[in-house]
């Protein structure tokens, strides 16, 4: 698992040189440090969102958009045991409470994409 984690914005990894540190809640142990987001990194991400809805992810068709949104679902279950293990050490929850209140299972993705995909047919088509 990561040592530190940063903010991810605009396609970047950022570091704000404040942290704090992440602590299990079960067991008190650190699971990392979290680079914390100061105001201008809130704006950059804010910003960077607005830009992408202006910008290629606006004009991207529901069909593409939705393409994509399954390529993401299909890493997410490639990595699933890692999500797993994520929300574990940063809830301290067991196993069981973890894939029935956080993360589920695999399948919920399908749930999600499934639901992605109503979504998608009824907004309003890109070009």
């Amino acid at each position: 698992m990561a040592k530190f984690l940063c903010n991810y914005v605009n396609g970047k990894w950022v570091e704000t040189g404040r942290t704090f540190a992440n602590i299990n809640p079960g067991n008190g142990s650190k699971v990392c440090d979290v680079s914390e987001a100061d105001q201008d990194t809130v704006d950059q991400a804010v910003k960077g969102a607005r830009a992408a809805i202006a910008g290629e992810w606006g004009r991207m068709s529901t069909v593409d958009r939705s393409a994509l949104l399954h390529k993401v679902a299909d890493r997410m279950k490639a990595c699933f045991d890692d999500f797993l293990e994520a929300e574990i050490a940063d809830t301290g929850k067991s196993y069981p409470l973890v894939t029935a209140d956080e993360v589920g299972d695999p399948q919920d993705l399908d749930l999600w994409l499934h639901v992605n995909g109503d979504a998608c047919r009824q907004a309003t088509p890109g070009p």
